[in-house]
């Protein structure tokens, strides 16, 4: 997938590193935003370089820097958990819609596709 990499103002809003946001949670803001930031999981210091949701309802992320893909969580946690967050950001409409667009691009969301209007941020 192309490297499209968020702007300042967004990146700086949702910059996770150093604070209480599990590794995992800070590599998938990371690969949304492009901007390669990852995090300790039990796994080990991990980045995503793919992120995926099922069909049926669950998100698998692909990581080089350990070589395999990953158990995320279900769709329904991972968008909620989302979805919390991003209303805390302070996010303009212009930012919420610059991360909906590189959502779009970037995450092989397979719901979507097949006609699920959710996606991982509130309308």
């Amino acid at each position: 997938m192309a490297h499209t990499k968020a702007s300042a103002s967004l990146i700086r809003k949702l910059d996770l590193r150093g604070g209480n946001a599990s590794g995992g949670f800070v590599a998938l803001i990371g690969y949304i935003l492009g901007t390669h930031w990852g995090g300790m999981t039990a796994r080990g210091y991990i980045t995503i370089d793919s992120l995926s949701v099922t069909s049926d309802g669950f998100v698998t992320a692909y990581s080089n820097s350990i070589g395999h893909e990953l158990f995320v969580g279900p769709v329904s946690e991972v968008r909620r958990n989302l979805a919390n967050f991003i209303a805390v950001a302070g996010l303009t409409k212009t930012e919420l819609d610059e991360f909906n667009r590189l959502y779009k691009k970037k995450v092989e969301d397979w719901q979507i596709r097949l006609g699920y209007t959710g996606g991982f941020i509130p309308r």
